[in-house]
C-alpha cells in the first residue's frame, strides 16, 4: 500500500510542477513523508533561470563555471554577463565584449563591436548607429534588416516600418525583406497581412507560391 502510495504522489507532484503553488501544497498535504524529494522539486521550481546562492551563479540549478558572482548581472531574454563573460541560456558566449553588451529585444543584442541577430554576428551591422524598429526590423547608418537578414538597396534614411510586416523607403516597398516590384510608395496603403494597395494595384501574398500576386485596381 505504502509503495501505491509512494507512485500516486511521485506522479502527483510531477505533474504539480506546472504550478508552483499547487506543487507545494501537494506536498504538505501528501499521505505519506517525502522529505527530500518535496524539498529538491521546490528547489527546482525556485531557482529556474539565474541564480545566485552562496557565491555559486546557476541556470536552471546547472552550476556556470568560473561564473563571477559579485558582478553577475541578469539582462532578461535568458542573457546575463559578469565582469568578464557574457551568457546565454548559462552558456558563455564567445567573442562577446562583457562591459558593453546589452539587450535590445527578442531577436538583436550589441555590444561594442558587432551586433548580433539571433546570437549570429549581423553582417556589416554597425553598433554605433543601429536601432531597433517595428516589427522585427532594424537599420544602422548604412543598411536596413529583417531580423537577420539584409534588406537590399533599402535607404536607411527614408526607411519606414508601415505594419504586417510592410515598410517602405523613398523608392520602394518592401514585405519581410523581399521588395515589391512596382509598388508606389507615396500611395501605398495596408489592407492586412497578406495585402496591400497603392494607387494603381492590389498586392496579395500567396503563400503557396511564396511571392506577391499583383491586380489592377
Amino acid at each position: 500500500m505504502k509503495r501505491i502510495l509512494l507512485i500516486t504522489c511521485f506522479f502527483t507532484l510531477t505533474i504539480s510542477l506546472f504550478s508552483k503553488t499547487k506543487f507545494s501544497t501537494e506536498c504538505r498535504n501528501s499521505p505519506i513523508n517525502l522529505g527530500i524529494l518535496c524539498a529538491h522539486f521546490e528547489e527546482v521550481i525556485e531557482h529556474k533561470g539565474y541564480y545566485i546562492k552562496k557565491g555559486k551563479v546557476t541556470y536552471n540549478d546547472k552550476k556556470i563555471k568560473k561564473a563571477d558572482s559579485k558582478t553577475f548581472q541578469d539582462l532578461g531574454g535568458k542573457y546575463a554577463k559578469d565582469e568578464k563573460n557574457v551568457y546565454f541560456e548559462g552558456i558563455k558566449m564567445e567573442s562577446r565584449d562583457s562591459k558593453s553588451f546589452e539587450v535590445l529585444n527578442g531577436y538583436y543584442t550589441k555590444d561594442i563591436n558587432n551586433v548580433y541577430s539571433l546570437n549570429e554576428r549581423l553582417e556589416d551591422g554597425d553598433p554605433k548607429s543601429f536601432v531597433v524598429l517595428e516589427d522585427e526590423f532594424s537599420k544602422d547608418a548604412n543598411n536596413v534588416y529583417f531580423v537577420e537578414r539584409k534588406i537590399k538597396n533599402a535607404d536607411p534614411k527614408s526607411f519606414e516600418v508601415l505594419g504586417n510586416r510592410f515598410s517602405k523607403d523613398k523608392e520602394s516597398v518592401y514585405y519581410y525583406e523581399e521588395k515589391i516590384a512596382g509598388a508606389d510608395p507615396g500611395t501605398i496603403k495596408i489592407i492586412d497581412l497578406y495585402s496591400a494597395k497603392d494607387k494603381n494595384y492590389t498586392y496579395k501574398y500567396d503563400n503557396k507560391n511564396r511571392g506577391m500576386i499583383k491586380t489592377k485596381n
